[in-house]
């Protein structure tokens, strides 16, 4: 899931006050609300044991799936520039036609 990507990069600026907030986007306080969790859980599941005789797989990372979409969708709408989009756009476009 390449787009899953692309919160992990928002996420250090979400959760500033100067980040532009129009009508439809997440505020701050709700930005924080899904970031908190969602870096507690990634370093929770992170430090786990990795080796041989681990099969844990992507199913730890699944619920949060959805704080990872909305975090996605934040940063591709928020602020004016055209590259958010197109970057939202390729990342998407890698999600489909890559690897199944």
């Amino acid at each position: 899931m390449p787009w899953t990507i692309l919160p992990f990069v928002w996420a250090p600026l979400a959760i500033r006050r100067g980040v532009a907030e129009r009508h439809g986007l997440l505020a701050v306080d709700a930005r924080r609300q899904i970031v908190l969790p969602l870096l507690l859980c990634t370093t929770a599941v992170g430090a786990l044991g990795f080796g041989p005789e681990f099969c844990y797989g992507p199913r730890y990372y699944v619920p949060l799936f959805p704080l990872l979409a909305l975090l996605a969708v934040d940063f591709t709408l928020a602020g004016a520039a055209p590259w958010r989009r197109v970057a939202f756009g390729v990342f998407g476009l890698a999600n489909l036609v890559g690897p199944k």
